[in-house]
């Protein structure tokens, strides 16, 4: 969040959190409270399990005579406490050779090693589990991604169905079962099978375009068109259909279509103009038939992109996807996507990367690397090449043009930053976010006046955006503008997001500017429990403890606040304000 700061109001600090640990293991990593005469197995269990309610389902695996290696159980599970897949997959492989019987280990070791991509070491893992009568959830999708890419239809066929009586694997195995019937020439079949899924009131997001993509496949030329059409209707504002529906449409006699298609559904993060090009010139990717592994390698993605389906069944879905077609650019682009909001971000990125310049997902997966280098990375340089290239590529697009503005701002180039904001707003690109980074920008540039009307402009044009309602509200604060103004401002901001110390801290500050310290501390005592070590807020409390009368208080924020100072605080200036009330103590 930082991004949306400039210096002068401090950059707002956001802890990364590792959302997939939190899903794979919920809770463990709190801590434990254990009594003295507790043995140690039982303090390093009750860590690692992360609930002292859980440690009696533990205690067998780690007490067993004959039990696999300890180590390596507690390496695998601290590792998917962290997000390191690769290692957790690992690791219990290394605990099995120990105790290979083992159904809690067969079963954790499944699920790391689908999670990790490493799909045939799952699938005979999942098949183990099957042997021993234990089958488990979701355990037949690696198999039948092994069939698939071995081209055995008939095996597909098979384990398909098996996949379609697990709850959670229904729509996918009736997917991998139709397309299996079509591989095999029983076209009839594999409709039939695919219309199946529109049996309740409301069908899959991906049916309709499923239903297209084999009438395309079995050469029913008019059929396909049609139900493109019908496809794109039922999923208007999705990208991925339009881009998918239109290859279906310019193989169908219905190039026009498409390219019309293109223009209208695709936005700003994707190259129209070059597809466009492209489409018209007789080589676009779009033109080319799928092979079978594609096909089934966008019904992978189709499954894993349901609309509310949980991050690890994405990835996996996705996972098994690269694993079917290792060049299927929409996979490489969304399974990055996913794995940005893992917090696996090096990951993600080489993802990205993966992502051919022919392939329609190509920029908005460059926006993304360029976005990774500008912001995690710090590196000016490879964001701007990035960004740049892009602009060189489609100069009438305003959102390369305004993240190479923002590039810029990060590392201070405000100048610069503003010439490619302008051009932006050139290029029909004057949107609230634009205005608002332009006031960012001139405010660095010590334009004021300029910089309000530009904040004022991006209030115009979205009086809801949050972010701009508390950064200008503070804004207003700490320039000595109408404090009434700015205090509503920062309340509809607040309401709109609670939980957001940042925003808390700023209503608190408002009131510290108006004299009114005992709401004032309220606020910020509110800000500090929602964001704990941030120097910023922590001093601002310490402000307030003071005014109030509260001085040794006072005295304890501020030497917290010089704990986690940072280039948003002067530690000078706490210091001395540190001093100045142990001399008023004393007296």
């Amino acid at each position: 969040m930082a991004f949306f700061c400039s210096p002068s109001l401090g950059k707002r600090r956001f802890a990364p959190v590792n959302v997939l640990a939190g899903l794979l293991v919920m809770g463990a990593c709190q801590t434990i409270p254990v009594a003295e005469n507790v043995s140690l197995t039982d303090r390093v269990m009750k860590v690692s399990v992360g609930s002292a309610d859980k440690v009696e389902d533990y205690r067998e695996d780690f007490q067993n005579a004959s039990g696999y290696d300890a180590s390596a159980f507690l390496t695998a599970h601290h590792a998917t406490i962290t997000g390191d897949i690769d290692t957790a997959a690992n690791r219990y492989t290394v605990a099995l050779s120990s105790d290979p019987d083992s159904n809690r280990l067969l079963e954790r070791s499944f699920r790391s090693l689908y999670l990790a991509g490493q799909i045939e070491n799952a699938s005979a893992i999942a098949a183990t589990l099957n042997n021993m009568g234990t089958p488990i959830s979701l355990g037949s999708e690696p198999a039948a991604a092994i069939a698939a890419q071995n081209r055995d239809w008939a095996g597909l066929e098979v384990v398909a169905r098996n996949l379609t009586e697990d709850t959670d694997g229904v729509i996918l195995g009736t997917l991998l079962e139709a397309w299996a019937f079509a591989f095999q020439g029983r076209a009839d079949a594999g409709l039939s099978r695919l219309m199946e899924l529109n049996n309740g009131s409301e069908p899959p997001e991906m049916l309709f375009s499923q239903v297209a993509l084999m009438l395309d496949y079995l050469g029913k030329t008019d059929d396909a068109a049609e139900a493109a059409r019908i496809a794109n209707s039922r999923n208007n504002s999705d990208t991925d259909t339009a881009i998918i529906m239109a290859g279906v449409l310019a193989r169908n006699n219905a190039r026009a279509e498409a390219i019309t298609l293109i223009e209208q559904k695709l936005n700003d993060y994707y190259s129209r103009q070059q597809l466009i090009m492209r489409l018209k010139s007789g080589q676009s990717t779009l033109l080319i038939k799928p092979s079978p592994d594609v096909i089934l390698a966008n019904a992978s993605a189709d499954v894993a992109l349901i609309k509310g389906s949980s991050l690890i069944s994405r990835i996996t879905r996705l996972r098994l996807a690269v694993y079917l077609n290792a060049s299927f650019d929409r996979a490489h682009f969304h399974l990055g996507r996913v794995l940005r909001q893992a917090n696996m971000i090096e990951e993600a990125m080489q993802h990205h990367q993966r992502v051919r310049q022919s392939s329609p997902w190509y920029q908005p997966a460059r926006v993304l690397l360029g976005l990774y280098h500008s912001g995690t990375k710090r590196d000016f340089d490879a964001a701007h090449a990035i960004f740049t290239a892009m602009i060189e590529a489609d100069p009438t697009n305003p959102l390369p043009l305004r993240f190479a503005g923002n590039n810029a701002r990060r590392h201070d180039r405000f100048e610069e930053a503003m010439v490619f904001y302008d051009k932006a707003i050139e290029q029909g690109g004057a949107t609230s976010k634009l205005n608002f980074y332009r006031g960012i920008a001139l405010e660095n540039l010590d334009r004021s006046r300029d910089a309000e009307a530009a904040f004022r402009v991006s209030l115009d044009l979205d009086p809801d955006d949050a972010h701009v309602l508390n950064y200008f509200g503070y804004w207003l604060l700490v320039n000595d503008g109408d404090p009434a103004e700015a205090l509503e401002m920062i309340h509809k901001a607040v309401e709109s997001d609670p939980r957001n110390g940042f925003f808390m801290d700023s209503l608190g500050w408002g009131y510290f500017k108006l004299g009114r310290f005992n709401k004032a501390m309220a606020f910020l005592e509110r800000a500090v429990t929602l964001e704990p070590s941030d120097p910023v807020i922590i001093d601002h409390l310490g402000d307030a403890y003071e005014k109030t009368g509260r001085l040794r208080e006072a005295i304890f924020e501020w030497g917290r606040a010089l704990y986690y100072a940072d280039d948003t605080v002067d530690a000078a200036i706490i210091q001395g304000k540190i001093e100045k009330a142990r001399a008023l103590l004393q007296q």
